[in-house]
């Protein structure tokens, strides 16, 4: 299956979305921007 990932960085707050090819939504989330150059970690979905 295809999944489609997005994010947007401001610079506050990073939001993650993940959808699927049909469009619904399979992930999302939030992480606290600490630094210049936040840190992202893979989410994986079984």
């Amino acid at each position: 299956m295809e999944y489609y990932g997005g994010l947007d960085v401001p610079l506050k707050e990073i939001s993650i979305c993940v959808v699927d090819r049909d469009g619904e939504t399979v992930a999302r989330g939030r992480l606290v921007s600490f630094c210049q150059r936040p840190a992202l970690m893979p989410v994986r979905r079984t």
